[in-house]
């Protein structure tokens, strides 16, 4: 008897193991499905922030590119009126364009600069107060100028600056 009640008993301790070998594969499961739970949202969240960062990187690009093309327009419009100013103030204000050292191009039509401006372009044109451009700095005189166009390009973005002109000279 004390045999059978020990086998008995042996059957129901495995019966038991066999539960809580059950729950705790049960609670094993539940706590997988909570990690990828945790770490589903982890992914989502650092997702999130590296699409944010990249966004405010590319806008950061593009305005150091449209300030860099701006820059590089104003600088063309100071260099453009400080050869003017030279010329006026050496030789008054009926000099043609084309006489101004370094202010056209070879084929007397606009100033554009590319030296010194690490990746930018300087174009500058100029034009009639009929908002005609003056498409040849040989016949055209620095009285003939009612304003400057300056377009600054600098990593295929493009700036303007459009300054009038008065020329004044002073006897």
């Amino acid at each position: 008897m004390w045999y059978n009640e020990g086998v008995i008993l042996i059957f129901q301790k495995d019966m038991k193991n066999k539960k809580q070998k059950a729950c705790l594969s049960t609670k094993q499961g539940s706590a997988l499905v909570f990690a990828l739970i945790m770490l589903s949202v982890m992914v989502v969240i650092a997702v999130g922030s590296f699409s944010a960062s990249v966004i405010d990187q590319k806008t950061s690009n593009d305005t150091e590119k449209s300030v860099s093309a701006f820059q590089a327009a104003d600088t063309g419009v100071e260099k453009v009126l400080k050869l003017i100013n030279d010329s006026i103030t050496s030789g008054g204000s009926s000099i043609r364009l084309s006489n101004i050292v370094g202010l056209c191009t070879s084929d007397n039509r606009y100033y554009k600069d590319t030296t010194s401006l690490q990746g930018r372009t300087i174009t500058v044109s100029f034009f009639r107060s009929d908002d005609s451009q003056i498409s040849d700095c040989s016949t055209a005189e620095v009285n003939d100028i009612y304003y400057i166009k300056s377009l600054g390009e600098f990593g295929g973005t493009v700036r303007a600056v459009i300054v009038y002109v008065n020329v004044v000279v002073i006897p």
